[in-house]
């Protein structure tokens, strides 16, 4: 299963053996969770954006190890837990469409900007218990020596 997380929507593909089984698109990204830590860090959506990518780890460990519960940590986990959700009832209804009840997904892997969110990966394999890879597509590109604002960009 591939999921695409977008700013506004999350793509999601099941795909055997480099076949399309089936796709479907979910109205939940990025800008939900900007919009649930606005309460949290008021300022504007650039500035929240800023704190999701650099300053919020949403791993498990991090919050139980944060004993006072860091709100911001607590508000992510809590469109994370959508996302999984949306993309676990993608299963079942991939299921139903295709009449394969033992149709299930051995792998997910998480691209698009929602995938660089920290933790994010770490979270979801420790909610839906599979196997969760990030796609990054510059994995192997070297950038060293380019500007700062393409090495911005590229982070």
């Amino acid at each position: 299963m591939y999921a695409n997380i977008g700013d506004d929507s999350t793509e999601v593909i099941l795909v055997r053996e480099r076949t399309l089984l089936y796709c479907r698109s979910i109205n939940i990204g990025v800008n939900d969770f900007i919009a649930r830590l606005l309460p949290e860090y008021g300022g504007d959506k650039d500035a929240v954006r800023q704190v999701l990518f650099r300053e919020i780890d949403l791993r498990p460990s991090v919050a139980a190890d944060n004993l006072s519960g860091d709100r911001g940590v607590e508000a992510g986990q809590e469109v994370a837990s959508r996302v999984f959700q949306q993309i676990t009832s993608t299963i079942m209804l991939a299921k139903g469409a295709m009449k394969a009840p033992k149709l299930d997904a051995r792998k997910i892997v998480l691209s698009g900007a929602g995938a660089a969110i920290p933790g994010l990966r770490e979270l979801m394999m420790n909610r839906v218990r599979k196997t969760v890879e990030i796609f990054d597509p510059l994995r192997n590109i070297n950038i060293d020596g380019v500007d700062a604002q393409t090495q911005d960009t590229c982070q």
